[in-house]
């Protein structure tokens, strides 16, 4: 996975997620971890990374290349020609590659950038810039700063206090 820039809006890392960092490998099974924790998976995981480097590297927009099936609610037909340019020899610029080794089946997707990340939202890149080293001490040792930073704490709060309507087949008869 490569990280997003202002020009292309993907997403890095963590936008994937709703909730702040925390150890993904505690209490998980080998099959339920990260790929590049598992034996033997993170040599393949480091050379889809080291092609999409050389990738990037030659392409002519460098990191701010689009992925072949990239969104973009304004695309006009430039951005489309862009994309479809086969001025990279080296092929398509991918955001992420997923491999799933049960099926031996890749995908592509790509992420848009999430408004609360807690690695690349504005307002972390800015606390970190004004507080550097304290704000790393509070990241690691306050397990909900970074949630409380950018608002998911605020938003899974928000979430928890909606009531859910549940309707049954029974609830649609009008009958008494």
């Amino acid at each position: 996975m490569r990280h997003g820039t202002l020009k292309n809006k993907l997403g890095c890392y963590f936008c994937n997620d709703i909730v702040g960092p925390m150890n993904s490998t505690k209490d998980r099974t080998l099959d339920q971890q990260c790929t590049v924790t598992r034996p033997g998976v993170s040599f393949m995981a480091a050379s889809f990374l080291t092609e999409l480097f050389a990738t990037l590297v030659q392409h002519e927009q460098g990191n701010d290349a689009l992925p072949d099936n990239a969104f973009n609610d304004d695309a006009d037909e430039l951005d489309r020609n862009e994309r479809d340019s086969p001025n990279n020899v080296l092929g398509l610029a991918p955001h992420q590659i997923r491999m799933f080794l049960s099926r031996l089946h890749f995908m592509t997707p790509n992420t848009q950038r999430f408004s609360m990340c807690t690695a690349c939202f504005p307002k972390v890149l800015s606390e970190y810039g004004n507080s550097g080293f304290e704000f790393l001490l509070r990241a690691f040792n306050e397990p909900d700063f970074l949630e409380e930073l950018t608002g998911l704490k605020e938003m899974q709060r928000m979430v928890d206090d909606m009531d859910v309507l549940a309707l049954g087949d029974s609830d649609n008869d009008l009958s008494p």
